[in-house]
């Protein structure tokens, strides 16, 4: 029941700052650590750099973060793992992008390119 003789299984947490740093990276490590079984991919649109993609209601991410095209990078490497089966995305607001009109655009091209990896989308 998701122990080990060492106590419980405690899940890798990889932090936006790993993410921006490394994405590739960053999604490699997380998924070698997932057992077998489906797998739900998701992002929060609140932690993406907000300067880069202003799409969250919070604003408080300016500067901090991954950029869209770093999210991208590993949301794709995980949208190709075979254990793949649904792509999930919270808290896109669609009004914050009212002084950037590029950014649904290309948050939106940027998820088509994702499900693209998977031969299913």
């Amino acid at each position: 029941m998701g122990t080990r003789a060492h106590g419980p299984a405690r899940p890798h947490v990889a932090t936006s700052q790993d993410l921006a740093a490394d994405p590739a990276g960053a999604a490699a490590t997380a998924l070698d650590r997932l057992p077998a079984g489906p797998l739900a991919v998701h992002i929060d649109a609140g932690v993406l750099d907000f300067t880069d993609t202003p799409l969250a209601e919070d604003t408080g991410g300016r500067n901090a973060g991954p950029t869209l095209g770093q999210a991208e990078q590993a949301l794709i490497l995980a949208a190709r793992d075979p254990r793949a089966r649904v792509l999930s995305i919270g808290e896109l607001n669609p009004t914050r992008s009212a002084g950037d009109p590029d950014a649904l655009p290309r948050a939106a091209d940027s998820i088509a390119r994702i499900l693209a990896v998977t031969g299913r989308g």
